[in-house]
């Protein structure tokens, strides 16, 4: 069961980057779009269209994944967040949606 949703659509080729302030096992970023796709990174880094490490989500599905942010800094154990960055060559709809 989603317990933080958040929706928009795409800018071309440019990142964007959902934080959701708890933290969430699990992120499943729902690609609305009928001819483009998604690409995903849940490390804190910037995905890339087609790049290493970045995963795809093609038009008209959703693809669950795990949240790549540790749950807890263990230094100075302050908690992380649940954070998706996404981009696509287009623009298409997306959903982003985090549940424990």
């Amino acid at each position: 069961m989603a317990q933080r949703a958040q929706s928009g659509t795409l800018v071309a080729d440019t990142v964007t980057t959902i934080k959701f302030p708890q933290y969430f096992w699990n992120l499943v970023v729902v690609n609305r779009s009928t001819n483009q796709e998604i690409w995903v990174r849940t490390d804190g880094e910037d995905p890339a269209v087609a790049g290493d490490d970045s995963f795809p989500v093609l038009p008209q599905t959703q693809q669950a994944f795990s949240n790549g942010v540790l749950s807890q800094e263990p230094v100075v154990r302050t908690g992380g967040g649940t954070m998706v960055s996404i981009i696509s060559s287009g623009t298409p709809s997306y959903t982003v949606w985090a549940a424990s």
